[in-house]
């Protein structure tokens, strides 16, 4: 007998790797053999398309024809709409074995347009080449959100599909399942023409302790008990619990015998995604896109994590909308989950790894001013708010009456230095003056205008003091010997 083991990431073969069914398994049968539209759109490694594989072996095993298309494979980089059409259809007829070569008929259905021509493939040679029920999965489909050209009409064709079945009865036997990690109003927004509000939705749940019993096969010694520890920490999200059972797997050498299992899956714990190592983790990366990078549009950055801090605080209830952008982000995001009509952080290592720290570092400082304007308004009483605002506006004139009074000293002290540099200047002058009054001039010859106090010819003496008119005791007439000096 083949030892089954665990398959992190990727699909799990149910053949080969322990694969735990829910209640989601079950749901999503039921709505395929009665051929209706179901949709699964939730966050990232959830376990879609493992439940995927498993329902088309199941479905197959009872006669239903089923095709798996993953629009991975067409890509997006480059792809026109008839390549992406086309794609699909010849998926479809290679998966079905169809005897119609489907690049003939598209060809032959060139002056019909793109979805027209698909829709006519689905009912005039799909369905007329096969017998019973066909279901038809499409996997990947938020890769329609990074084309260059908008897939409103796929969906709205898979609407008519359905639409018709009173009118063409044969279209009964025609299924849809479209899985991937968007919302629906991400898909399309027109709400006359998507599908997504006649169709099924099938919600992917984490593991419950029942359902995770099936883990254990590959736990060893104290399964039960190393479960219990494992659930404590990931609450059932399906990777991080199948990660974790991979590495007690993977590690359970002699020394660990006597070992605790609270002690081993905490160990297990700290070292897969709370070192360094966690930076390595993909799952957590892809969280941390989703609350930093990857935003819904229209909606501000700090909005996501104001929100999803409210949540990891618990100080009161945080409903669920289903119309609100930011709470389905966060959903999608996989970092919270529905309890009950309220949101909660969806396990306790989402819960440590992106706390209040990691939030307060990736918000701008306009946000955190909101947050505390916040909290006082919904944590203090009205008339302690009243106060605080009071505090606050007597604070801010305080402030300002004791700016502007500084303001005003400086001022004066400006002034006051001015008047004491120009009287000190003034002080300098005169006595500069008096010293040059006391000084003895030299003669010169001089010829002073008409009019002058002095008769001519006067003495020869500095412009400055004959210009002054008034004598000293060196001025006389020329034959005045003069001073010497």
């Amino acid at each position: 007998m083949t030892q089954l083991t665990y398959t992190v990431g990727g699909n799990v073969d149910s053949t080969t790797s322990l694969y735990v069914e829910r209640s989601a398994d079950e749901e999503l049968l039921r709505l395929c053999r009665e051929g209706q539209f179901a949709f699964m759109l939730t966050s990232r490694q959830m376990g879609k398309s493992s439940m995927m594989d498993y329902t088309a072996r199941r479905l197959e095993a009872e006669g239903v024809r089923t095709v798996r298309i993953s629009l991975e494979r067409i890509g997006t980089q480059g792809v026109t709409p008839e390549q992406w059409y086309l794609g699909l259809a010849v998926e479809i007829q290679d998966q079905l074995g169809l005897a119609t070569d489907a690049l003939d008929y598209w060809e032959e259905q060139a002056h019909l347009s793109l979805t027209q021509r698909l829709s006519n493939y689905l009912e005039r040679i799909v369905l007329a080449e096969t017998e019973g029920r066909i279901v038809i999965f499409i996997d990947e489909i938020d890769t329609t959100l990074s084309l260059d050209f908008s897939c409103d009409d796929f969906f709205a064709a898979i609407r008519m599909l359905y639409n018709l079945r009173g009118q063409r009865p044969q279209l009964r036997r025609l299924g849809f399942v479209l899985i991937g990690v968007a919302t629906p109003n991400d898909l399309i927004a027109d709400e006359k023409r998507t599908p997504f509000n006649i169709g099924q939705r099938v919600e992917l749940g984490d593991f419950s302790r029942q359902e995770a019993t099936t883990l254990e096969a590959g736990l060893g010694a104290d399964a039960g008990r190393l479960m219990d520890r494992i659930l404590h920490w990931t609450d059932g999200h399906p990777f991080l619990t199948l990660r974790l059972c991979d590495s007690l797997a993977d590690h359970q050498p002699d020394h660990t015998a006597d070992t605790e299992p609270r002690e081993r899956v905490d160990t297990a714990v700290a070292d897969l995604f709370f070192d360094q190592q966690a930076g390595q983790d993909l799952n957590l990366e892809f969280v941390k896109d989703m609350l930093t990078r990857r935003l819904p549009g229209g909606v501000p950055p700090e909005e996501i994590l104001l929100t999803y801090q409210r949540v990891l605080q618990d100080r009161a209830p945080e409903p669920d909308e289903a119309r609100s952008p930011i709470k389905n982000h966060l959903k999608l995001s996989g970092v919270v989950k529905r309890d009950g009509p309220n949101l909660r952080v969806r396990n306790r290592i989402y819960h440590k790894t992106f706390d209040d720290p990691w939030i307060k570092q990736r918000l701008p400082v306009k946000a955190l001013w909101q947050q505390i304007w916040r909290r006082l308004t919904t944590t203090l009483a009205p008339v302690a708010v009243v106060a605080s605002l009071l505090f606050l506006v007597l604070a801010m004139a305080t402030g300002w009456l004791a700016w502007d009074a500084t303001t005003a000293k400086k001022e004066a002290d400006q002034q006051r230095a001015l008047a004491e540099a120009a009287e000190q200047e003034a002080k300098q002058a005169q006595r500069e003056a008096v010293e040059a009054r006391g000084r003895p001039h030299r003669l010169y010859e001089y010829q002073r205008p008409a009019g002058g106090l002095f008769p001519e010819p006067l003495c020869r003496r500095c412009a400055s003091c004959c210009a002054s008119g008034a004598p000293s005791g060196n001025h006389g007439r020329r034959d005045r010997a003069p001073e010497r000096t």
